[in-house]
This record gives structure tokens, C-alpha cells and sequence, in this order.
């Protein structure tokens, strides 16, 4: 008897010591409170190095194809950007493929200017310097100081010249008019709380001809469906868990993007092409646990919300709740 009391005793402490875990996870911690919670949440993701270990200097989805296949995790997201550059900037822009692949276009119509917004560590910045170091200038920007200074480091260690990294916020750059031919935006205009300010600032910036391209974490369409109070309660935790501001529909910002007098408006769906980001990031964090055993129970905690999110994540981008939205638009020509 003594032990059947022991076993139910045990059984009962796992279900409640579970439930109390399950609702401490789904209990969101870094709500977006204004620039200030986003550019915190990256000083400490840059300052302990951890996301850099897992995920490299390109702190985006991997591409795996659709059909997705294997892929190693670095080289999907270097995929990803590669794919990015040729859906928004080369295949559909003839001219300005020309003016970056070939010197002598850029010696008559000046080095190719891109904005990369919300740039992380610079991983994205520099793989474009690097693909076209005489013909393009890339500026980087990022609410958080200690990327931009890990960012402008890596640049002058691997020596990409053709490159430089400020502390910005995209909503209020400061750069003048017309001052850039590619705006260039990937999984950061989530942490913008006003997606119309957001792309009226970069379509100011952008000289006449120029494009923005952005890559986001979009919700499902909601026209012909409003969210269910689950759905509602999961992208809520998805949104507040990192300091994002606000998710967009793709037609939402189909509308944004025209309503901003943006021309040749395109958009795709790369759901399926990135979706074993998400479990593949786990994956690589259990495969490098060793270089984090000395981080402290502080960050292991915060590991384990994350991994938890990224589950959630997976779930909302497997079911149709979340798209990976592609967006692109042309500013016209004066």
C-alpha cells in the first residue's frame, strides 16, 4: 500500500510540477514596450553569444526549398538570402541587376546604395558586400547598440570594406531623401508597431526606381475568418514572448505597400520553404548544449522558453495560423 500512495503521490506532483510549467511557458515575458524592449532583448541575445553559437551571423530562417530538403543549418540561411537577392532585387529589376554585376554600369550610375533594416549582426549586410564589392555600398541598422558594434567588428575582421552599421531606428532614420536604391527588411518588421509609418519611411528614403523588399512573419488572412480565441491567444504569445509589436496579414500589407504609392506590388508565400527553421534551430542548440553549460541557470532558463517558443512557432506556421509572407514593391519613377 505504502508504495501504490508513493507512486500516486509522484504521479500527481509530475501533472501539477507540468501544468505549472506549461502555463509559466506560455505566460509571455518580454512584451514590446517601445524601441527601448527591443533593442534590450538583442544587446542580450549579442552579448552572451548564444544565438551567434546556435544560429551563426544570420539570425533568419534557413531556405530548404519547396519541397523542403535536408539542408545544413548555416547553409540553408545563406541559401535564404541568396534566394531573397534573386526574388526581389535581380530577377525582377533588370537594370539595377546590372548595375550590380557588372563595374562598369556602376561607374556611370554610382555605387548601388542598399538599407538593410533591422540587420542583426551584419550577417546579411556583409554575404551583399561581399557578392558585389565594387558596385554596392550596404548600410546596416539596428535598435541595438551592441549589434551594430558586434556587426561593424565582424565586417573589419573578415575585411568587408564596402559596408557600415548604425544604431537606427527604422522608424525615424534620418537619412535624406532618395538616398538608397534597395530597401531591404528580413524578419524585422515585427518589431514595428506601425507598419504604414514603417514603409512610408522607407519608400522616403528610397530614390525614385527603388525597391523594398521585406521578408516577414506574417498572420493568416482573417477577411473571410476572424481569429478564434485560440488562435487569437497563440499569436498573442508568438508576438509578446520577443518583443514583437504587431503581426500583418499578406493583404494587409499588399495594401500597405499600394496604398503608399508603390508600384509592381508582388508577394509569395515561402511557408513551406521555411519551415524547418524552427526545429532545426532546437536541433542545433542540443547539438552545441556544451558551449552553453557555462552560461549560467539564468540563460539555460531562458533557452528552454525559447526552444518552447519555436515549438509554438513551428505549430503556428504547420497548421495555417502564420505565412511566411514575401513582399516586394517599386517606387515609381519621377
Amino acid at each position: 500500500m505504502p508504495t501504490i500512495l508513493y507512486l500516486v503521490a509522484t504521479g500527481i506532483i509530475v501533472v501539477i510540477g507540468g501544468l505549472y510549467l506549461r502555463k509559466t511557458l506560455r505566460t509571455p515575458i518580454r512584451h514590446y514596450e517601445g524601441p527601448a524592449s527591443v533593442s534590450n532583448i538583442y544587446d542580450t541575445w549579442t552579448n552572451d553569444r548564444i544565438l551567434e553559437i546556435t544560429w551563426g551571423e544570420h539570425l533568419h530562417a534557413g531556405h530548404y526549398g519547396d519541397p523542403a530538403i535536408e539542408k545544413a543549418f548555416i547553409a540553408a540561411k545563406v541559401d535564404f538570402i541568396d534566394e531573397m537577392i534573386e526574388w526581389g532585387i535581380t530577377a525582377p529589376h533588370p537594370k539595377l541587376r546590372e548595375r550590380l554585376e557588372n563595374p562598369g554600369e556602376a561607374t556611370s550610375g554610382g555605387l548601388v546604395r542598399i538599407l538593410d533594416v533591422g540587420c542583426g549582426i551584419g550577417g546579411s549586410s556583409r554575404h551583399m558586400a561581399r557578392r558585389w564589392p565594387k558596385t554596392a555600398h550596404v548600410t546596416g541598422i539596428t535598435l541595438s547598440k551592441a549589434q551594430a558594434e558586434r556587426a561593424a567588428f565582424l565586417a573589419h575582421e573578415q575585411e568587408v570594406a564596402n559596408v557600415d552599421f548604425l544604431e537606427c531606428d527604422a522608424m525615424r532614420t534620418g537619412f535624406p531623401d532618395a538616398s538608397f536604391d534597395v530597401a531591404w527588411a528580413v524578419e524585422s518588421e515585427m518589431h514595428m508597431p506601425d507598419k504604414n509609418q514603417f514603409v512610408r519611411e522607407m519608400v522616403r528614403v528610397l530614390k525614385p526606381g527603388g525597391v523594398l523588399i521585406i521578408a516577414a512573419w506574417n498572420v493568416r488572412d482573417t477577411r473571410g475568418a476572424p481569429l478564434s480565441k485560440a488562435e487569437a491567444d497563440h499569436v498573442r504569445l508568438l508576438v509578446d514572448e520577443w518583443a514583437h509589436a504587431k503581426f500583418t496579414s499578406i493583404p494587409d500589407y499588399v495594401e500597405i505597400l499600394e496604398g503608399n504609392e508603390l508600384v509592381e506590388v508582388t508577394v509569395a508565400d515561402w511557408t513551406a520553404a521555411t519551415q524547418p527553421s524552427w526545429r532545426h534551430t532546437i536541433r542545433e542548440g542540443l547539438r552545441n548544449s556544451h558551449k552553453m553549460l557555462s552560461a549560467g541557470p539564468k540563460v539555460h532558463w531562458r533557452l528552454v522558453r525559447d526552444a518552447y517558443t519555436m515549438l509554438r512557432y513551428d505549430s503556428a506556421f504547420r497548421s495555417g495560423l502564420c505565412r511566411y509572407g514575401m513582399l516586394r514593391g517599386q517606387k515609381a519613377e519621377r
